[in-house]
């Protein structure tokens, strides 16, 4: 294994990193893989210890560059850790031969089980400095602390890299762990946590760190935020060579045009144009650890630890008579946090109490729509629960997704946008939702859960059934209103009706809504007005009674009156043609008998025809006409009507 880089090199797209107590060898086994010595502080050389994270290379199996990152050991610097862990394939655990297991080895099995790392080596460092049965004790406490981690059963290999005694051994054994690691393919939308910011003169700013997912290539548009910039990518390095391109799995250093370094700061992000959002609400499931002391109450400060970035935030449990989260349980809650942090659904965190600081929890981003919501939303709650579930699966997950915007949807770019694809990686897996029926396409292009549609049709008849309820001898509820207490733009609503309306579970009577089981209460007054008004209106024809003459004649206030012309129209017995008349609907269909044999005949008709066909005076004619033209039963050139072809 060598350390020196060309570009000609291919990378191993994976990330090793290094775990265990202060002074257990982590940097010195680095520097015997690598030639590299991972302290880049003055400070850390001063004090021999290991401050910040730091960063090496080699060459695995003579052909391919592979990165590894060496954290902090010690308790102070738990926060530059879990940064290093950050976009970690494969860890090290280096436990001192002549020191055993120590508290910040278990505090880091702790971070990396909860960060969901999968895969581990054992090194047992400065064999030299314990006997054979002394090791052989440590690899019983190692045992023990290792159980129920990701790193159960790892082998356990003690070696010396002051002696060389064993490090051979190890180093195949690390290469074999190295072979069975399945390496970034680069899909997705580019992101890049910032692990180090600085500036290069006669260059620019240069970010550094390791890529959670995609690709990008010099010439490409960027943006970081929350700084909310954008440039273009000048210069890539990764390993100490040029590159033409960074992606996942490749620790790489960004030289980017026209942004303000100074404006950017460690836990920003370097993304594709578009994708990243700025959150100060995080809804997330989260497990406790192990080790957990004091349960976690509602409102407890934390400090989330999440791709490179520390805020501090309030904790509030959604999970319904849930007061407090123990030890080695699983909850779902809401982070509201004091700054900004950039995050994306499925990333994992660290939860910490911040004084005495201790690990509480670790868990994932479950939505970045930022949602208000607490315990008492039940079906929000368990939408999320469900959620939790479908995070590694991105089928399951774009359709949790979809069903999370609820009936409005996502046009095709926004879901891209919420799974971090690119839209032609988005495109066969909407496809295939879309034929199996689990998504629908409404009519403004968006793409809609199934269940969330059919949620629509459910809301819209329980607001029905309250309305007729409240309004017993109403006819129905107004569209207008019905828009505006479901907040659906009139296209969508639209739509839901017209689903409703054909599965038989509504009646749609001009610019009136009523649930299909819906029968208007009429007392026996206003049945007996009803009886008139009809008589009335068949005799009035083309010429109907104004309405004020009509409530009169009926004896009614004009609120029950209200309610039987009402009943009339809803019914599609007669037709409000203007704010003073109604007319029946039998002699309106008349009316457009005449009216068409008329065209037929002389080819067009004007007012005065149509005035004259129905002997009336324009009081009723025009109105009725205008009518007959809003239903789309003539043309309408100039006062000229026509028959539609």
């Amino acid at each position: 294994m060598s350390a020196s880089a060309t570009a000609a090199e291919p990378i191993l797209p994976i990330v090793i990193g290094t775990a265990g107590h202060v002074d257990h060898g982590k940097s010195s086994l680095v520097r015997a893989l690598t030639g590299i010595d991972p302290d880049r502080l003055k400070e850390e050389k001063e004090r021999g210890l290991t401050i910040d994270i730091g960063f090496a290379n080699f060459l695995h199996r003579g052909k391919f560059r592979v990165g590894m990152v060496d954290v902090p050991g010690h308790e102070r610097f738990i926060k530059n850790m879990v940064t290093g862990a950050t976009g970690v394939d494969l860890v090290i655990l280096c436990v001192a031969a002549n020191d055993g297991v120590m508290l910040q080895t278990r505090e880091h099995l702790e971070i990396l089980t909860l960060l969901g790392i999968k895969r581990g080596v054992i090194a047992i460092t400065k064999a030299d400095l314990a006997d054979k049965e002394t090791i052989e004790l440590v690899k019983m406490d190692i045992a023990e602390a290792t159980k129920d981690t990701f790193i159960e059963g790892a082998e356990m290999i003690p070696f010396s890299v002051q002696t060389g005694e064993g490090f051979d051994a190890f180093k195949e054994k690390l290469a074999a762990m190295i072979d069975k690691v399945p390496p970034h393919d680069g899909s997705g939308a580019f992101r890049m946590p910032v692990q180090r910011v600085f500036s290069v003169k006669g260059h620019g700013a240069v970010l550094t760190g390791i890529p959670l997912s995609g690709a990008v290539a010099i010439g490409d548009t960027v943006e970081t935020m929350p700084s909310n910039q954008q440039g273009k990518l000048r210069h890539i390095q990764a390993y100490h060579g040029d590159r033409e391109r960074a992606q996942a799995g490749h620790s790489s250093a960004l030289n980017i045009s026209a942004i303000d370094h100074h404006r950017i700061h460690r836990g920003h992000v370097v993304a594709q144009p578009g994708y990243a959002k700025t959150l100060r609400s995080v809804i997330a499931r989260i497990n406790t650890a192990r080790t957990l002391k004091r349960a976690l109450k509602k409102g407890t400060e934390l400090k989330l630890l999440i791709d490179n970035s520390e805020v501090t935030g309030s904790l509030h449990i959604l999970d319904s008579n849930r007061p407090k989260i123990a030890a080695s349980e699983t909850a779902l809650v809401r982070l509201e946090l004091q700054e900004p942090v950039v995050a994306a659904t499925g990333d994992r965190f660290i939860l910490r109490i911040p004084s005495p600081a201790v690990t509480v929890a670790g868990g994932r981003v479950l939505s970045t729509s930022q949602e208000t919501i607490t315990h008492k939303d039940e079906k929000r709650v368990k939408l999320f629960e469900k959620k939790a579930g479908a995070l590694d699966n991105r089928n399951e997950l774009a359709a949790m997704t979809c069903l999370e915007a609820g009936g409005t949807g996502l046009s095709d770019t926004e879901l891209a946008q919420e799974l971090w694809l690119l839209p032609k990686e988005a495109e066969p897996l909407i496809e295939e939702l879309l034929k199996k029926g689990t998504l629908l396409r409404s009519s403004a292009r968006k793409l809609v859960h199934k269940d969330a549609w059919a949620d629509l049709g459910k809301n819209i008849l329980a607001l029905l059934e309250t309305y007729h309820k409240e309004h017993p001898q109403a006819a129905g509820m107004p569209e207008a209103e019905l828009q505006q207490r479901t907040a659906l733009e009139p296209r969508l609503l639209n739509e839901v009706l017209a689903m409703l309306s054909t599965d038989k579970k509504i009646v749609r009577e001009g610019e009136v809504v009523c649930h299909a089981k819906h029968a208007v209460q009429l007392s026996a007054a206003q049945k007996k007005a009803l009886d008139l008004i009809r008589a009335e209106l068949k005799a009035g024809g083309f010429s109907p009674p104004e309405l004020a003459d009509l409530e009169k004649r009926s004896g009614l206030a004009n609120k029950d009156f209200r309610a039987v012309i009402s009943y009339l129209t809803s019914r599609g017995e007669a037709v409000l043609l203007d704010a003073t008349f109604i007319m029946m609907a039998t002699s309106i269909d008349e009316a457009v008998s005449r009216a068409r044999k008329f065209i037929g005949e002389k080819g067009e008709m004007r007012a005065a025809d149509f005035r004259n066909l129905l002997d009336t005076t324009r009081k009723y004619a025009i109105p009725l006409l205008e009518y007959l033209d809003g239903r789309g039963h003539f043309i309408n050139r100039d006062g000229v009507r026509i028959m539609k072809r």
